[in-house]
């Protein structure tokens, strides 16, 4: 019985007397000298609970309400509190509010964050633990040892954990069947020979390659949990999470087999990410799954560099439905070779990417290259800065000059300024040349083409402005003789303006084309995330057979030799982007797909990839990245697909699968991926400290009997 609910039995005892004291029933008795007596002293108990100090929790909750609720009484803030487990009386929190006199609500806000910084440096572990403290590992104390075994021996290691930092584990090894063995408990949070716990290698590992944090923030980001580490140690540990992903990776290929068996089989995608002249990284994902089965990287794209890694690719997962690819030649021998029974498939944005580049590169590099000769980007932002300064006192004339463009009125204002406002909207509208792109890239995006184009349009506004409506502003006639001159050198380059025109015959087929096959809508906006797998391949082959047949789209291209090869390439891979959808069972239910059509999955892979690379680097030279980078990189994916995990995880976590794995394989695996695991001896890193360690090793030198 509660003790609640039992003393209320007494509420209705004559010679008992019951009072609310702080919100609670306090029993008296009713014999009136005592009753008196029994009063003082429970005043005497509330009135030194009045004088305890609030606690900082508590502070940070009163706090806290009274920014929700600027008005909130103290008696009511004290119920509040008692909800959150804080017993303090209306009284306490009378004095609080005393003792600071908050003069404003922002005071409050102040008061509340200069609280919060001193909890959190409270608890920080650095704060907890002046000393490292040591935690004792004994097997007698754990389930699997039998009981009244004798210790053998007793050694202490170092070991960092994001539990709290810095710990000596004591490890108690016992004698057990002629074998030493030592505390199991201790192996599940870190692998022998290694001071860092599996839950900062996995920490590490996900900071790295899913957040793609630096090295650097990782390392604060850890000292302030302390535990010390530096840069160079971040990324030999994020190497070995990579190890450890490896690891678990292929030693679940039988479960991963059952998965795709499940579903019918499975579809290999594959692509290659790298710079000429450099190793290319070679990778291999499942349409069905979204699981990347393997990565490797090769010395170029030659059928005999890509045939071991798809040999590997067999061996663990079998022969795949289908393979889409692009038109490289190296793959596509490299398949008919390791899976000769296998249908071949060109992926639809490949295939269309590669013809459009074919068809446009030349013409558009040289759009580019004039572009960057002219450098004239930055010279319109400055003046565009300027003449936002001479608008910026007269924001009338933005609202005429808004009015005026959306036609709400038709009787157009006098505005001193329209036509600083005009010539600053028009270089705004130049500079957000990007904006026109989807995401696809080019060349379904031609972005300095898309410039090109806006400075011409610009060059007409600017042509139709009478220099004379100037000459009242200096500063505006100044703006004005600048922007036409930059804009007028740009668009009457000739060799520009001869790349543009011969450039808008071929987008105007390749466009055609990009139509009948249903990629990359110019009016999406999803980019790479658009799928286009709802369609009817022999609605979308018919299409295209519609604009082979139609004789204008051969009249728009600039040369015989470029036409010939655009038809000639849709000719020789006619059967390879047409075939037949094929059925698959996924997740229980029963699927088509056309293979072909998920035509974005490797480019949205190599994307993501390129991006987190960026943020790590400041740079988008991904080539110098992946030379140094380990292959199996790309597996982080999977660990973020929860079917995947769920497939060789099961029920235990991460960490729990690193312990599992056998150290030997980790450190072969490391050898493997050739990580250099030496560690340094601790006392060899305390000598590294000594001032004149150079000159203390020659005295020893000198000294050394021999």
């Amino acid at each position: 019985m509660q003790s609640r609910s039992f003393l209320s039995n007494f509420r209705d005892i004559n010679e008992v007397r019951r009072e609310k004291v702080s919100g609670k029933y306090v029993y008296f008795s009713s014999e009136s000298v005592l009753y008196s007596r029994q009063k003082v002293a429970c005043e005497k108990i509330e009135n030194e609970k009045d004088t305890y100090k609030l606690a900082g929790e508590a502070e940070v909750a009163i706090l806290a309400e009274k920014i929700k609720k600027p008005n909130i009484y103290s008696e009511e803030l004290s119920r509040e509190l008692r909800k959150k487990g804080f017993i303090y009386t209306k009284k306490s929190i009378d004095n609080f509010f005393t003792q600071y006199s908050f003069k404003s609500e922002f005071e409050v806000v102040v008061a509340l964050r200069n609280r919060l910084n001193k909890l959190e440096a409270s608890i920080k572990t650095q704060t907890l633990f002046s000393e490292a403290p040591t935690i004792s590992f004994d097997p007698n104390q754990e389930d699997w040892c039998p009981e009244g075994l004798k210790a053998a021996k007793t050694f202490t290691k170092t070991v960092y954990t994001l539990y709290v930092g810095l710990i000596h584990a004591r490890n108690k090894y016992i004698r057990k069947d002629g074998e030493v063995l030592g505390s199991k408990e201790l192996l599940k949070l870190v692998a022998p020979n290694c001071n860092y716990g599996f839950d900062v290698i996995i920490h590490i590992g996900k900071m790295m390659f899913s957040e793609h944090s630096q090295a650097s923030e990782i390392q604060y980001y850890l000292n302030d949990r302390n535990i010390p580490i530096s840069e160079s140690e971040v990324n030999h540990l994020s190497k070995k999470y990579i190890a450890y992903l490896s690891v678990i990776h292929e030693q679940s290929s039988n479960y991963i087999v059952e998965i795709m068996d499940s579903n019918g089989g499975y579809i290999l995608h594959l692509d290659a990410l790298g710079t000429n002249g450099g190793k290319r990284l070679i990778s291999g994902i499942d349409s069905i799954t979204d699981f990347v089965l393997g990565n490797a990287k090769i010395s170029s794209e030659n059928s005999d560099d890509i045939m071991p890694f798809l040999e590997k690719i067999k061996a663990q997962y079998g022969e795949p439905l289908r393979v889409v690819q692009d038109m490289g030649k190296g793959i596509m021998k490299a398949v008919k070779k390791v899976f000769p029974n296998v249908i071949i498939l060109i992926c639809h944005f490949h295939f269309l990417r590669d013809l459009g580049k074919d068809l446009m590169k030349d013409n558009y590099d040289v759009i580019v290259k004039r572009l960057t000769h002219f450098g004239f980007l930055v010279k319109l932002r400055k003046i565009k800065k300027d003449l936002k300064e001479m608008i910026d006192e007269d924001s009338d004339s933005i609202d005429v000059f808004h009015e005026i463009i959306c036609e709400k009125d038709n009787i157009i204002k006098s505005s001193k300024n329209f036509l600083v406002v005009m010539l600053y909207a028009l270089l705004e509208w130049i500079l957000d040349w990007k904006s026109e792109s989807a995401g696809y890239g080019f060349p379904f995006d031609r972005p300095k083409y898309d410039l090109a184009n806006r400075m011409s349009k610009a060059w007409n506004v600017l042509s139709d402005i009478p220099e004379i409506t100037c000459k009242t502003n200096y500063d505006l006639k100044k703006c004005f003789s600048k922007i036409t001159a930059i804009v007028g050198e740009v668009v009457r380059d000739e060799e520009l303006q001869r790349a543009i025109l011969n450039i808008d015959k071929e987008i105007i087929v390749f466009d055609q084309l990009r139509d009948a096959m249903r990629i990359a809508p110019k009016e999406g906006r999803d980019g790479l995330n658009d799928d286009n797998d709802n369609i009817e391949i022999k609605t979308i082959e018919t299409s295209v057979t519609a604009f082979l047949d139609e004789p204008e789209a051969k009249s728009h291209f600039s040369t015989e030799s470029k036409m010939k090869k655009f038809f000639g390439q849709l000719t020789k891979y006619w059967n390879q982007l047409f075939a037949d959808p094929i059925t698959v069972g996924y997740e229980s239910e029963t699927k088509t797909i056309i293979p072909q059509r998920t035509n974005n999955i490797m480019e949205r892979f190599f994307r993501d990839f390129s991006r987190a690379d960026k943020r790590k680097t400041g740079n988008d030279n991904i080539g110098k990245t992946i030379q140094g980078m380990i292959a199996d990189t790309p597996l982080v994916k999977n660990f973020e697909n929860e079917s995947y995990t769920k497939t060789v995880l099961g029920d235990k976590t991460l960490c729990e699968a690193f312990a599992e794995v056998d150290n030997e394989l980790i450190k072969k695996k490391m050898k493997d991926l050739n990580i250099n695991e030496e560690q340094i001896p601790t006392k060899i890193k305390a000598c590294l400290q000594i001032e004149l360690l150079t000159e203390k090793m020659s005295n020893a030198v000198k000294k050394l009997k021999i």
